[in-house]
């Protein structure tokens, strides 16, 4: 559901996958790390929740964090952060996350504390 919502999010600002790593742009990634912490069981189907947020937004790589939880936030199902670089889609070396999807992510951005 994670991946289902962060894939949403980001196709609603013009950034998706079709196929074409050479045209996907900001969308030719890599999962560098993932760490999820699960806090209870999801016992029944039904409605459910995802909070999503950016940890932190560098050159070529991003940390995004979220939490799966019931519907009206009071349960926590799990929670983590997931890593990601930004691919050159020729090389496979990271590359420079466009400025239109920087935008984007400071938004996203978590404030610090």
């Amino acid at each position: 559901m994670v991946e289902r919502a962060w894939a949403e999010l980001w196709q609603q600002h013009g950034f998706r996958f079709e196929g074409d790593w050479a045209a996907a742009g900001d969308a030719c990634n890599a999962v560098k790390e993932l760490r999820i912490s699960y806090e209870a069981p999801v016992t029944a189907p039904g409605g459910y929740a995802v909070h999503l947020w950016l940890e932190r937004l560098g050159t070529t790589g991003l940390t995004y964090g979220f939490r799966f939880c019931s519907a009206d936030g009071a349960v926590t199902y799990a929670h983590g952060t997931r890593v990601l670089v930004r691919l050159d889609a020729g090389t496979l070396r990271p590359a420079p996350w466009s400025e239109a999807f920087r935008a984007v992510g400071r938004e996203l951005l978590r404030p610090r504390s």
